[in-house]
């Protein structure tokens, strides 16, 4: 999901508000009443928009509420189904509100739940589970890849924070920037590659936005060309490389 959308900013405003009364009790982890049928939406609803192993991996069971944050945000009831949350509720005469939008069928999320999700359990009546399941087999796919890609990054001072090792012919730069050696990282995998690529540009602009297989294909041929002009991508960011280093960089930063 993009910024900028009216989904992506409640969502944003909600985590927000959930981060900032979890720092005013000294709480350490959120949680959230996600469950299977969330989970079985969102794959479907990323795998209809295009995706990856991260947006194939679904919801996941616990990570930080925001970026660098030491708050997690856990969600225990993700093997459960609405129906069976439903029947408890009921069986014990547990009042709850529903939200009247979801019903609404101008959301993509919501024809997916009352149309498409229906017609799947016609050829699969499991379709639930299966997602969820595939989900699990995925997200540890994708883990063990991020892991790698995030030591790379992190063995060269660029995530979190730590102060870079001291590399011969660094460019100087002023303003926040993610310097990768270009060397290095041509000897990456294709998959470690990309991955790479979306860290550092998510460490960059401070936030876990999902980037476009579209501009990380893109910035990654053209570091691995013999080109070397400067080009701009989304968000204001701009890419270099220099015969050592790849860049990234806000525009308006300036680096020599």
């Amino acid at each position: 999901m993009k910024p900028g959308t009216t989904e992506d900013t409640s969502r944003k405003a909600r985590y927000d508000f959930l981060k900032k009364t979890a720092d005013h009790f000294s709480c350490h982890s959120i949680a959230t009443g996600h469950q299977l049928d969330d989970q079985a939406e969102t794959i479907l609803l990323h795998l209809i928009r295009g995706t990856g192993l991260q947006g194939l991996s679904g919801i996941t069971p616990c990570r930080p509420v925001v970026s660098s944050s030491k708050i997690n945000l856990i969600r225990p009831m993700l093997s459960v189904s609405r129906v069976e949350i439903s029947g408890f509720l009921a069986e014990n005469d547990y009042r709850f509100v529903s939200d009247a939008t979801n019903l609404d069928k101008k959301f993509q999320r919501n024809r997916i739940r009352l149309e498409l999700l229906p017609l799947l359990a016609e050829y699969n009546p499991n379709i639930k589970g299966t997602l969820s399941r595939m989900a699990e087999i995925l997200n540890a796919d994708y883990r063990h890849i991020s892991d790698q890609a995030a030591d790379f990054l992190k063995s060269r001072g660029l995530l979190n924070n730590v102060s870079p090792p001291p590399l011969r012919g660094r460019m100087k730069v002023e303003g926040r920037v993610q310097q990768i050696p270009l060397k290095e990282f041509s000897t990456l995998s294709l998959s470690l590659q990309r991955e790479t690529l979306r860290q550092a540009l998510s460490g960059l602009m401070n936030t876990p936005y999902r980037v476009d297989y579209e501009e990380i294909e893109y910035l990654r041929r053209f570091f691995l060309s013999k080109r070397s002009q400067k080009i701009r991508i989304s968000n204001n960011i701009q890419a270099s490389k220099s015969k050592e280093f790849l860049v990234f960089s806000f525009a308006g930063d300036r680096f020599s």
